[in-house]
């Protein structure tokens, strides 16, 4: 992640060709998230990246299985169909039980995996460092198709479905936003930024919105990608927006978490921290009443969704560049001192942590309370409630053989 801190940090251009003004436009509420909590099929769970899962997680989990990926990093996974699917930075993608973290695939793509997979369709979508979106079949890992981008990917694409059928959106470091056709990876339609595009763009009611180096959120309509309005941040916005009932919310490099008007572009409010500042680069999660989000001075913090207002700080000990779930009104995150943590929403008091040995920049993916969640070792680890007394115990560890 260190390295995205450094390029973000360049001069940026300006955006050229973004002042275009069209006809404001109703904004319907998101998704509701998880997909009915039998699936995490995306980064952060749903396509507006709201990062809430269904159900509440219980006091306490315990290891059900460790694997090894065999590269130094594994991105957050994502859960289908009982199936966990994760790259790693050896250019590897895995298929998983999530059962037992047995192996049902493993396909090489060459280079470098720096972002969760996405699963739609019986397909599997991720992009690699040397530009390339791969689309594989879910079931065997056949690879199916692949499209060329001019520079690499770091994001993840996201799903939406438009008058011309399913479509891929994702973002590259050449600067621009992709739509792509599901089913052969056709170009669609691309929109030019004015830098580096870090993350996965948030979808929702026929909107598609994009952070960038570029310091601005990008408003784009799904179906033709023209750009409907933009908000400046006045920092480069590395950290991916999350979509929540007409707003966007996504932190930046200036140390502040802001709240944009999808319908004008305007800045509702904006968090700035001043007595211990850091860098946003956590994707916030969204639900009705709270806005959670991690900072690069070591702490999570949880914001009044309408006002901004603070509630709450929770200090770990590292950067947390990890992006935290809500699920039953509990909060799940990672941090760069190596820890998962699972705190109350109302107050941030600990509720649970573990130790995962390596720091975690990811997102969890919590599907039925299981959780999957990657470390800097290269490891994914999956936690559960704890077996009951008597029970054979579930814990087995795996390597990628």
């Amino acid at each position: 992640m260190s390295r995205l801190w450094i390029v973000c940090m360049l001069p940026v251009v300006l955006l050229l060709g973004c002042g275009s003004a069209e006809p404001e436009q109703p904004v319907p509420k998101a998704p509701p998230a998880g997909f009915g909590g039998d699936s995490w099929p995306v980064f952060r769970g749903d396509a507006a990246l709201s990062g809430v899962a269904a159900g509440r997680l219980p006091d306490a989990l315990e290891s059900i299985w460790r694997f090894e990926t065999g590269g130094e990093i594994a991105p957050a996974p994502v859960i289908d169909g009982g199936v966990v699917y994760a790259g790693s930075e050896s250019g590897d993608v895995y298929a998983l039980s999530l059962a037992d973290g047995t192996v049902r695939w493993k396909v090489s793509l060459g280079d470098v995996v720096e972002a969760a997979p996405l699963v739609h369709g019986g397909r599997v979508f991720v992009g690699t460092l040397d530009g390339a979106l791969h689309a594989l079949d879910a079931a065997a890992g056949e690879h199916l198709w692949s499209f060329q981008a001019e520079a690499k990917i770091t994001g993840s694409a996201n799903w939406a479905a438009d008058k011309a059928g399913d479509s891929l959106v994702f973002g590259s470091y050449d600067h621009n936003v992709y739509c792509l056709s599901a089913s052969d990876g056709s170009e669609r339609w691309r929109y030019e930024t004015g830098s580096f595009v870090n993350g996965t763009p948030a979808i929702s009611g026929g909107l598609v919105v994009a952070g960038g180096c570029d310091e601005r959120l990008h408003i784009l309509d799904v179906a033709s990608g023209k750009a409907l309005r933009t908000a400046w941040l006045s920092a480069p916005v590395a950290a991916f927006p999350a979509l929540r009932e007409g707003a966007a919310f996504a932190g930046h490099y200036g140390d502040g978490l802001a709240s944009v008007d999808l319908a004008d572009g305007t800045i509702l409010w904006e968090f700035q921290e001043k007595e211990n500042g850091g860098a946003f680069f956590s994707c916030p999660a969204v639900d009705g009443e709270s806005v959670v989000a991690g900072s690069r001075n070591g702490r999570i913090y949880c914001f009044d969704k309408a006002t901004g207002n603070k509630r709450w700080a929770f200090a770990t000990r590292d950067d947390v560049d990890a992006s935290p779930v809500i699920c039953g009104g509990r909060i799940l995150c990672g941090s760069g001192d190596g820890r998962l943590y699972l705190l109350d929403g109302a107050d941030g008091r600990l509720i649970w942590s573990a130790d995962l040995g390596a720091a975690v920049t990811g997102s969890p993916a919590v599907v039925r309370n299981r959780v999957v969640v990657g470390a800097a070792d290269g490891s994914l680890s999956c936690f559960g409630p704890a077996a009951p007394e008597g029970a054979a115990a579930l814990g087995t560890e795996r390597t990628s053989g």
